[in-house]
């Protein structure tokens, strides 16, 4: 057997044969995301391309010229698709509303007319042309992402990008390494690291809804040692009527309400902050500060944001746990501007017992080698919230994480937010004076099984202060992380109840607070 280009077909073999199993891999993860499929699609036809190039570049002298043309156009072809998946795999993640719609429909075109091309013409300017647009949109979108969202994915995707322009800019030079290791063997080496940094990106990349517009934004807040930058997603119309303000609990971020703001389309902008330290917010350089007039006062910050340029705005305020509790804080002021209040498993007396059990992990700083064991604890330390599916269970995990540069995956917040449950013996917490200040329309949301907000505290909190209604979900803990239809549900509906009435600054008439 006579092998024109031995090295030339190991390399290629090699690529298709990672490439493959990437592929693979991805197609594993890909959950519930369009996006992930696309990727594993993209992967998948590159395996098949190097795998056809390669027999094409190796048993070339044992082949007739039919089968080498045949190998030829699907090696091609297969690049085409593949360039087609990444970019539109891309653009899901990245875009949305007609941005996505107008590059889908570009990238379509583009592969029908480029199929249409190579199917009579062999010049492979032509498949470097194809491949280099599509990575160009690649790297395009993601800087944008990166610009607009500062999401760790961009960064792999990105320094994919660089690795497989160096790849192709060597096989285009010529350069070789040695008579038997030519400019196509180095270009597969090359091309190997940059697929295995696009899987590393490419399996955290999660859909953005096609017709929602998330973006992110940030304001300024001040604290003892200085300002500080607070993260907020914004989806929605900025112009509004109704602005829904969500905040998430003690360790956890804004993305926890990707799937409550999506449901709340198009009849309210919904905004979801990071409290100070956690999430994509900065960390306070005094821990002490952690604490909840620091928490009031950035919020505060946020809602002057939200409601400026003179034109009434309608607040409402969902917020779980320590979300609640900033919102309940911030609704039993003096003409506050909290038009409704959503309290999930939060209320007037927090047991002692329950702050006991969250003081024994906050402020930890757990290490995992991959994404994956930690996602496995998550699932352990936060049964509480319930029957999630994995795609929710996999949305939490990529959006409460960050890699350290050792390469290391850890949670996304500052160890030192545990502070607070350092400084003496922990006790119970009685917010009644506050909740009987209250007088917006108020719904109360609990865990069944919530040690956090006890049923006979909830039961009590209905017959005082804004009389909220109880409604309770069965088989969770706290808390419930309204992603569930039936807790998303009970949230809508609540908050389009008289949706259409007047707008008046907030909750007045309410007696001052101490």
């Amino acid at each position: 057997m006579m092998i024109a280009e031995p090295m030339t077909l190991l390399t290629d073999y090699v690529l298709a044969g990672v490439t493959g199993w990437l592929a693979w891999r991805l197609w594993s993860l890909r959950e519930a995301h369009t996006a992930r499929l696309l990727w594993a699609i993209a992967f998948g036809a590159l395996a098949l391309a190097a795998a056809a190039g390669g027999s094409h570049h190796g048993f070339a002298p044992m082949l007739s010229s039919p089968a080498l043309a045949a190998l030829w156009k699907a090696t091609v072809l297969c690049v085409g698709i593949a360039s087609f998946g990444m970019l539109c795999g891309s653009a899901i993640a990245t875009i949305t509303g007609n941005a996505r719609r107008l590059l889908l429909a570009l990238a379509a075109a583009k592969l029908a007319w480029y199929s249409f091309w190579m199917l009579a013409h062999d010049d492979f300017i032509f498949v470097i042309a194809d491949s280099g647009t599509a990575l160009a949109g690649v790297a395009a979108l993601h800087l944008w992402n990166r610009y607009r969202h500062r999401e760790g994915v961009s960064r792999w995707m990105l320094a994919a990008a660089v690795v497989s322009a160096l790849a192709a800019a060597v096989q285009a030079s010529g350069f070789s390494l040695h008579q038997h290791f030519n400019h196509n063997d180095l270009y597969h080496v090359i091309q190997i690291a940059a697929m295995a940094l696009f899987y590393k990106g490419a399996r955290l990349l999660q859909d953005l809804p096609a017709n929602g517009t998330m973006n992110s934004d940030h304001f300024l807040g001040l604290s003892s040692k200085g300002f500080h930058r607070v993260h907020y997603t914004d989806w929605g119309n900025p112009a509004a009527e109704s602005i829904v303000i969500c905040v998430h609990g003690l360790t956890r971020n804004c993305r926890d309400f990707d799937f409550l703001a999506q449901a709340l389309l198009p009849e309210f902008r919904v905004v979801c902050p990071d409290v100070a330290g956690r999430g994509q917010s900065d960390w306070l350089h005094a821990k002490e500060d952690y604490a909840y007039p620091q928490y009031c006062a950035d919020m505060t910050a946020l809602i002057a944001r939200v409601t400026a340029g003179g034109k009434p705005r309608r607040i409402c305020w969902v917020g779980t746990s320590m979300g609640g509790i900033i919102g309940m804080l911030l609704a039993a002021r003096p003409k506050s501007p909290i038009a409704k209040l959503v309290l999930n498993d939060v209320g007037i007396h927090i047991p002692r017992a329950a702050l006991e059990r969250i003081g024994s992990f906050v402020g930890k700083d757990p290490r995992f080698k991959t994404l994956e064991e930690l996602e496995a604890m998550m699932r352990v330390v936060s049964a509480p919230f319930g029957p999630l599916t994995d795609a929710q269970w996999r949305h939490l995990s990529t959006t409460g994480a960050k890699q350290h540069e050792d390469g290391s995956w850890g949670l996304r917040y500052d160890p030192g937010i545990g502070v607070p449950f350092q400084r003496g013996p922990l006790a119970d917490v009685d917010l009644s004076q506050f909740w009987d200040a209250i007088a917006c329309p108020t719904l109360l949301l609990r865990g069944a099984q919530s040690d956090l907000l006890l049923k006979d505290t909830a039961l009590a909190m209905t017959q005082r202060g804004p009389r909220p209604r109880l409604v309770e979900f069965e088989g969770v803990g706290h808390a419930p992380m309204l992603m569930a239809e039936d807790q998303i549900k009970v949230v809508r509906d609540f908050l389009l109840e008289n949706q259409g009435g007047p707008i008046d600054d907030g909750c007045n008439g309410l007696p001052p607070t101490r």
